[in-house]
């Protein structure tokens, strides 16, 4: 052990040839702990030491993390989704005889490539949906590793649901793996 050994192993490799061509004992530099050094144990003592029941147990519990980790990355979705209700206005009456309810919707790409996905609506008779000012469009692209905000409008026609809560289901669809997410919320309608 000196302070100018860099820790290349070359000595160690070499230490037994010439250890042998001078006639001396094997082994004066050699992979080992101090412990095992003062305790004059032989390479197979000190690999049964490493063998030890604590170590084996150690080494289980982390490969067994480490598949974990593998696996989770192996099925995550590719996308992630939340939704979450315009808390300025409950529901309000707007052109065409129609009542809507405002949500944002928040779609987590990912991938490392932008990505297009098809939303859909369920769980009230009549409802339809459109995306920001527009109102029209259902695609929404997102950029690689991006969240992205969007502005859902849901009406239905003024009249058609009794007052109270319902409930629906947003369906969102990658266009590119074809997997889908459902996520559910409130369409509310006032008194």
């Amino acid at each position: 052990l000196q302070y100018e050994c860099i820790g290349c192993g070359l000595c160690a490799d070499v230490c037994d040839s010439v250890m042998d061509k001078v006639g001396d004992e094997r082994g004066l530099i050699k992979y080992a702990t101090e412990n095992a050094m003062q305790n004059h144990w032989s390479r197979s003592q000190m690999f049964k030491r490493i063998l030890r029941p604590r170590v084996l147990i150690y080494s289980t519990i982390l490969c067994l993390l480490v598949i974990g980790l593998l696996t989770s990355l192996w099925f995550r979705t590719s996308f992630k989704v939340d939704i979450v209700r315009d808390r300025s206005v409950m529901a309000r009456l707007v052109e065409g005889g129609m009542l809507e309810n405002v949500y944002r919707l928040q779609i987590m790409n990912a991938t490392e490539e932008s990505q297009q996905y098809q939303l859909d609506v369920s769980g009230v008779e009549g409802l339809q949906i459109g995306l920001g000012k527009t109102k029209s469009n259902k695609l929404i692209t997102v950029a690689p590793a991006e969240a992205r905000w969007i502005v859902v409008h849901a009406s239905v026609p003024d009249g058609s649901l009794k007052p109270g809560s319902h409930e629906i289901e947003f369906e969102i669809q990658s266009m590119a793996s074809k997997e889908t997410l459902k996520e559910e919320s409130k369409f509310l309608v006032p008194r």
